[in-house]
């Protein structure tokens, strides 16, 4: 389960113990609870960067200003 090298918890950075230890998402957690905590806080930082990425694409329109396709 957990290599020869100590782990530690990717959400609390607590020593995990081979006994009772959670391994998802390719890290190591001290319990299920936490790898459930860091894989919400996985989503949401994604969610948050994905909408960065497109309210930076899509630039709002002042008005007069013409767009891509010359018609407006």
């Amino acid at each position: 389960m957990f290599g020869s090298s100590a782990a530690y918890c990717s959400a609390c950075g607590m020593k995990v113990q081979k006994e009772s230890g959670v391994r998802k998402f390719d890290k190591d957690f001290c319990s299920e609870e936490h790898a459930q905590q860091y894989n919400r806080e996985i989503k949401r930082a994604r969610q948050l960067r994905m909408s960065r990425q497109l309210s930076q694409q899509t630039p709002a329109k002042s008005k007069g200003q013409k767009g891509s396709h010359k018609c407006c």
